[in-house]
């Protein structure tokens, strides 16, 4: 595959409302731009800059994220179907009300994301930073988890249940009950944050 023009091929998608298919890009930037409802499929983004774009109702199929910056982009009401995200920052985006199906997020800093509202089925998060970020009224299905931060993270209305976070920093996070983390898998350490969270103070 050669490199394509990414600009133009989102340009041309949404005139033609054709999909993108097949296609390699790699060393591009974009800023600052709105491409609603497109279609892109068995495509892979390199060293791909896309800052402040808006791809709200987008679909993305079989796509590979490799060392891009997405930073405080939008994909609300988007679907993600066999997407793989590896060394990637994530910073600040939102995936608001968005589907994740097969999808795996590797090495990527996601601070400040916002997952609210999502469902995720058949997920894998590997050595992410979800600092600060928000998982709230999130519905999970076959959830992988290992060696992530959550420091900070809201779980607002998000049941935890089968959530393994034995290998993950949970210090901080935020839960609107202790119903919500039923459930959950942690190690003997990490319990110490959670009956703090119940209000108990250790002597």
């Amino acid at each position: 595959m050669k490199n394509c023009d990414l600009k133009y091929y989102l340009e041309m998608s949404i005139e033609t409302e054709d999909a993108i298919i097949d296609s390699l890009f790699e060393n591009q930037n974009i800023e600052n731009e709105e491409f609603y409802n497109i279609d892109i499929k068995e495509s892979k983004f390199s060293n791909v800059q896309l800052l402040k774009i808006n791809f709200e109702k987008t679909f993305f199929n079989s796509i590979i994220f490799e060392n891009c910056d997405l930073s405080n982009s939008t994909f609300s009401n988007c679907n993600f179907n066999k997407v793989t995200f590896t060394n990637c920052k994530l910073v600040g985006c939102n995936f608001n009300e968005t589907i994740f199906y097969d999808t795996n997020i590797n090495y990527s800093n996601c601070t400040y994301i916002n997952f609210s509202e999502c469902n995720f089925k058949d997920i894998n998060l590997l050595s992410n930073s979800f600092l600060s970020g928000a998982f709230n009224t999130c519905t999970f299905n076959i959830c992988n988890i290992e060696d992530c931060k959550f420091t900070s993270v809201q779980f607002y209305h998000t049941k935890m249940k089968n959530l393994d976070f034995s290998t993950s920093d949970i210090s901080g996070i935020v839960v609107s009950s202790f119903d919500d983390f039923k459930g959950a898998i942690i190690n003997e350490f990490q319990s110490i944050d959670i009956v703090r969270f119940l209000g108990v103070t250790f002597k």
